[in-house]
């Protein structure tokens, strides 16, 4: 579940990217022939920008400027990919899918590829985990939690959260390594899983609680919860990173060279 629980810290910050209005896609766009092409290239546009960006305080932006200029950010990597851009939209056409849709999921994937590749980006992407586009999204999907659920939930939520603030006050998360990071997260929810445990049982079964499913389910929920307070959806956020990244690494090292 813990796993589980981080990468859906990043989920919300690539929806809340993407256009409100777009409808699901009617074929699979990364099947289209151009899109991870211009997914990569997009996404070392985006790092080179940032790494060479020697002058804007990222970690000092406002929720709202951070999201702004990371919109900016990508519409100038577009627009040196322009050509390619137009190749895509026009092959996307023959799948029936539309720009909005091509636009938005070339951004979701750009914003995952570039958590796996840049750390220059890691200040920004935090930031963006407290603007206004991701809590409407967490709002969105906690609002189908009961409030009996939700009561349950509440208190271990609350401790993973009072947890992140404390450990990040005494040193901030974006000072230590990746690993670091892993190891303080797996800790603190291992101790608030176990501290709550009595008040997750009036919801949830014993059952419920040793199953992989369930656990997953109760993961979603918790994160839906924990991305619905800024102070805390840039730890998940940061943490997602460092785990689509973690996970980067394994395949590369996992996959055979010739």
């Amino acid at each position: 579940m813990k796993q589980f629980l981080l990468l859906i810290g990043l989920s919300f910050l690539t929806t809340a990217a993407g256009a409100k209005t777009a409808s699901a896609p009617t074929a699979p766009l990364d099947t289209i022939a151009g899109h991870l092409h211009l997914v990569r290239r997009v996404s070392n546009s985006l790092c080179t920008q940032l790494t060479n960006d020697h002058t804007t305080a990222f970690d000092k932006l406002t929720p709202a400027a951070a999201m702004q200029l990371t919109k900016e950010l990508f519409t100038t990597a577009l627009q040196k990919d322009s050509v390619a851009l137009m190749a895509l939209m026009a092959e996307a056409s023959k799948a029936g899918l539309g720009s909005q849709q091509v636009g938005q999921q070339l951004g979701q994937d750009a914003i995952v590829e570039l958590s796996k590749q840049c750390p220059a980006a890691l200040p920004l992407l935090v930031k963006l985990g407290q603007s206004e586009q991701v809590q409407q999204v967490a709002a969105t999907r906690a609002a189908n939690i009961g409030e009996l659920e939700k009561k349950a939930l509440q208190p271990m939520v609350s401790s993973i959260c009072t947890q992140f603030a404390a450990s990040n006050a005494k040193t901030p998360l974006l000072q230590l390594a990746p690993a670091q990071r892993r190891q303080l997260a797996e800790q603190l929810f291992e101790k608030a899983f176990a501290t709550n445990r009595t008040s997750l049982l009036r919801y949830y079964s014993a059952a419920q609680l040793g199953d992989s499913q369930s656990r997953r389910a109760i993961g979603e929920k918790i994160a839906y919860l924990m991305m619905q307070q800024p102070a805390c959806a840039q730890h998940l956020i940061l943490l997602g990173a460092d785990e689509l990244s973690k996970q980067a690494a394994d395949k590369q090292v996992a996959t055979p060279t010739n």
